[in-house]
């Protein structure tokens, strides 16, 4: 068994977050319910996976399944760009509640930038992984059905 808890931990030790912060020391429950939100939103995206990712234990918080360091890391690289994701679609609508003139005037724009290249960089980075993942899991024979050639 792999525990949500060694995926959480990767992913936190991957991005600054003050609201996730503060929410642990408050609400341990409701912190962990929102990474496993982001966890749960990244195991369809693991798709070359070799092992049952949807094998899980939600009452343990737990996959049946003893995963590897790079699937860890995969699915904590997921969950970056899931939180970036969420990141920017949270700068989004402080743009919609501010209205264009008080948004322009915040450092909104420039966060929203910022947020972007990151989410990018996270994105192309998950990739890169994933597919060396599959190359190192999978025989040569199969990588074109793999990636749909």
């Amino acid at each position: 068994m792999t525990y949500f808890s060694e995926i959480y931990r990767l992913f936190l030790g991957s991005i600054q977050s003050y609201e996730l912060e503060t929410l642990f020391v408050q609400d341990t429950d409701a912190a962990e319910e929102k990474l496993e939100i982001y966890l749960i939103k990244s195991i369809p995206e693991f798709s070359t996976c070799v092992k049952d990712l949807n094998n899980v234990d939600m009452q343990e918080k737990c996959f049946n399944e003893i995963l590897d360091i790079d699937e860890k890391v995969i699915l904590c690289d997921l969950m970056v760009e899931k939180w970036f994701e969420q990141t920017v679609n949270d700068i989004l609508n402080i743009r919609e509640v501010l209205g264009d003139t008080d948004y322009k005037i915040s450092n909104k724009p420039q966060q929203l930038k910022a947020s972007v290249d990151a989410m990018e960089i996270a994105r192309e980075k998950v990739h890169h992984n994933m597919t060396q993942y599959s190359f190192k899991h999978n025989p040569p024979d199969d990588w074109g059905v793999l990636w749909n050639i």
